[in-house]
């Protein structure tokens, strides 16, 4: 690999920028150009690309060839649009499970296929159908606090009947009870 002549970035870029322009209006092309003056095709395209952004008239290479742009034609700088999830409403589903039942399993590929599908989503579709319809999504939060419920309730029912048994052991003893918190 022969090595870029000069000191300096500036005087590298100096020297590419001359070949390239000159290698650009060599008449039996860029193969050629490089050949004749001993110079590696990789190194001149490697320049040739870093330095484009700085040379905006070198961006009409060859207008005949496949990908280029006509001159004066600008880049667009405009982003594309953000894809998105692809939504199956309810009865497209229900339509390819049961065409997909139906056929063989020789055929369900090509099903797939024709439709753009994954195994994955015929798989996730039934589940989706086995589930309750319109299951309230607060049913979880209810039956937790319907359980709270039950256990405060019955640790009620326990302190209720430790005070009766208290009542009775204390009429059993012959102590009075309300007489006995008043004094304290």
């Amino acid at each position: 690999m022969k090595v870029t002549p000069g000191r300096t970035t500036a005087e590298k870029v100096k020297y590419w920028t001359t070949h390239i322009e000159a290698a650009r209006r060599y008449s039996e092309g860029v193969t050629a150009y490089c050949r004749e003056h001993k110079l590696e095709k990789n190194n001149y395209y490697q320049w040739f690309r870093r330095l484009r952004t700085m040379h905006p008239e070198w961006e009409d290479l060859n207008s005949t060839r496949a990908g280029t742009r006509p001159a004066g034609e600008n880049r667009s700088t405009e982003t594309s649009a953000k894809t998105t999830r692809r939504v199956f409403s309810p009865s497209y589903r229900a339509r390819i499970l049961k065409e997909y039942d139906s056929l063989s399993p020789k055929d369900r590929g090509a099903l797939l296929r024709r439709e753009g599908l994954y195994s994955s989503h015929i798989s996730k579709w039934r589940e989706l159908a086995t589930e309750k319809p319109g299951k309230n999504p607060l049913a979880a939060e209810l039956e937790a606090v319907k359980a709270k419920l039950a256990k405060t309730e019955k640790k009620l029912d326990t302190a209720n009947k430790l005070l009766d048994l208290q009542k009775k052991i204390a009429d059993i003893l012959g102590v009075n009870l309300q007489e006995k918190n008043k004094a304290e």
